[in-house]
């Protein structure tokens, strides 16, 4: 079947079943992802950083952990963040967050900074996020 007929049909479809599909707006503000996700803040201008190859590497304990990370690495932003980011955001990461003796910065579910370090060491921020009473109660676990 060819594919225009297939994308016509189901846009029909849901059309009539009252689903939408909206586009997502830009990230503007790290309060949109409050109370849902944890935020990780680096910034590396090491030439041979392996600040993404970490984050790769520890991807399902990001996940399981509700992290959002952004990082500068040779002044090009990366992130897991789906959508887009607007600049003003960067911008704002840039003279709010990190300054020339933070590399890492941890900020919790509820906006706040939980961590800042001199150097990104994932395992260490997974061990204070394990430790915090909101993570404690998502994987079910007394203090």
């Amino acid at each position: 079947m060819p594919l225009k007929p297939v994308l016509l049909s189901l846009a029909l479809l849901m059309s009539f079943s009252g689903v939408h599909l909206q586009a997502q707006t830009a990230l503007t503000d790290l309060n949109q992802l409050r109370w849902q996700h944890r935020i990780i803040l680096v910034e590396d201008s090491d030439e041979k950083s392996k600040v993404l190859a970490q984050f790769e590497d520890k991807q399902p304990e990001i996940v399981d952990r509700h992290i959002i990370w952004f990082a500068l690495v040779n002044q090009r932003w990366h992130s897991n963040y789906p959508g887009d980011i607007a600049p003003e955001l960067v911008k704002a990461f840039e003279q709010s967050y990190l300054d020339g003796d933070k590399q890492a910065v941890l900020i919790g579910k509820d906006g706040g900074i939980k961590s800042t370090q001199e150097q990104l060491n994932l395992d260490a921020l997974f061990a204070l996020i394990d430790i915090m009473p909101m993570r404690r109660a998502e994987i079910g676990t007394k203090q």
